[in-house]
């Protein structure tokens, strides 16, 4: 077998040493790129097809056509795969090469190098009683919506084509108004059930269960000395500054190849590699979304709850998810089995909406205060680096008028995961899919068919 793989091994590099003497020159520059990033590559094919096709249950086709396709880059349909479904586990590879091995956990998450669990997790079976308690619409919708004909049509022309003719992508939409589910449409394929990707909504996640762990004692937003390779300048960063995207390190975030914002598919510990980065800014003195400060916060929380790795895997789901009864939700781990806190949660749109419903209510779900008083303002309430726009992990849509920030936030994803959120009115409008999208325009025709009057649009036109 060994003289076989070097055998075939030889006979590849003489291809691409032909490939590199022969091919013209972008072709050259083309090929390049990809060997470059191949690995990478190779995990994130890995890790969408073992979300899609394992945990989601879709098919590899329909995962090509989308997290695999054009809007993330043509590239990726030269990477090929052995779906094991009987084991969980995803190998993807570029021609064979540069293969990366994926397994599902028992709780659904996904990671390299991991041994597969076997079949999905079975989730709860749906609750007929109306949402939140349930997963159901409420009854009397069309009575808690001022104008629910506009409603509908609003929500209608988000599965429709853009006017060039390219599609939204859009999966799911559920409207919550008055605390009530009033209004869902899903592409087909999709319903209220199936666990979505929130990309960057999971964010948010840090500053929820940072929240709990302070209420119980466990740290402040304001100590130093993280971690302990953080020495000289990096000892002053705090779990504010990281919280608030402040933390002064050098960070590339990008959705490209190769760059600091995929480095969890192929880094150990994602944490780790973004605590190795040096400072390129005093800390709490710029703001720059980071993907590196989210995965350090979430570490520290780890580390500064006191509990052992299993107790810390099934903390957030005892102190959170449990009671609010989001009964269909995953968090991504890494190889080393640490949360992923930058992204990459997988939920159903109902338990998206009760993420979302816990906010505006202040942290406190059915009578139960589980964020400290005061904790939830403390989220919501953007900072001066930011331009009035990011919070503590969540953004402002709207920004600040004579200095007083909109009463709009929001959690945003990539490829159009959205959870925007008015506490005045216990509105929630969720939104998931994979595509170019502009929240700003279903806002803009949702919103005055509910009767509320708030922001629509984001006032930084691009987010660094």
């Amino acid at each position: 077998m060994r003289k076989i793989f070097l055998g075939s091994a030889a006979i590849f590099s003489l291809v691409i040493a032909a490939w590199f003497t022969l091919a013209p020159p972008r072709a050259v520059t083309e090929l390049g790129f990809i060997l470059r990033h191949a690995q990478l590559a190779s995990a994130y094919a890995a890790s969408e097809l073992c979300y899609g096709v394992l945990l989601q249950d879709r098919s590899e086709a329909d995962v090509r056509a989308s997290e695999l396709g054009p809007y993330m880059d043509d590239r990726l349909s030269w990477f090929g795969a052995r779906i094991d479904r009987e084991r969980g586990e995803v190998r993807a590879s570029l021609w064979g090469l540069f293969g990366v091995q994926y397994g599902m956990r028992a709780d659904g998450s996904c990671s390299r190098g991991v041994t597969g669990a076997g079949q999905a997790p079975v989730f709860e079976a749906p609750d007929p009683r109306p949402w939140p308690e349930g997963d159901a619409l409420h009854p009397d919708a069309r009575n808690l919506v001022p104008d629910f004909d506009a409603l509908a049509e609003a929500v209608e022309a988000e599965f429709e084509p853009f006017p060039s003719g390219h599609p939204r992508g859009t999966r799911s939409v559920l409207v919550i108004h008055r605390g009530q589910l009033v209004y869902e449409r899903h592409a087909p394929g999709w319903d209220r059930f199936a666990p979505q990707n929130g990309q960057s909504n999971t964010k948010v996640l840090n500053s929820i269960l940072a929240g709990i762990l302070a209420g119980q004692g466990r740290l402040t937003l304001d100590g130093d000395r993280l971690r302990p390779e953080w020495t000289g300048e990096r000892a002053a960063i705090r779990l504010r500054h990281l919280l608030h995207m402040e933390s002064g390190l050098d960070w590339e975030e990008s959705s490209g190849a190769g760059d600091s914002g995929y480095a969890k598919l192929v880094a150990f510990s994602s944490s780790d590699y973004a605590a190795a980065k040096p400072l390129r800014d005093e800390p709490g003195t710029r703001f720059y979304y980071s993907g590196g400060d989210s995965e350090l916060a979430m570490a520290i929380l780890q580390d500064r709850s006191g509990l052992k790795d299993d107790d810390w895997a099934r903390f957030p789901y005892e102190v959170l998810f449990e009671p609010l009864g989001m009964r269909r939700t995953v968090i991504s781990r890494d190889a080393s089995g640490q949360f992923i806190g930058q992204g990459s949660m997988y939920a159903a749109a109902t338990d998206w909406a009760r993420l979302g419903m816990f906010l505006a209510r202040d942290g406190v779900w059915d009578g139960e205060r589980i964020l400290p008083e005061g904790w939830v303002d403390f989220i919501v309430t953007p900072t001066d680096n930011s331009r009035c726009n990011y919070g503590a992990q969540l953004w402002i849509r709207g920004g600040c008028t004579g200095g007083t920030p909109s009463p709009v936030f929001e959690m945003s994803g990539l490829m159009g995961q959205n959870v925007t959120i008015v506490p005045e009115t216990e509105t929630v409008i969720v939104r998931h899919g994979y595509g170019p999208w502009n929240m700003g325009d279903l806002l803009e025709r949702v919103f005055p068919a509910l009767g509320v009057d708030a922001p629509t649009r984001m006032a930084m036109e691009t987010r660094n």
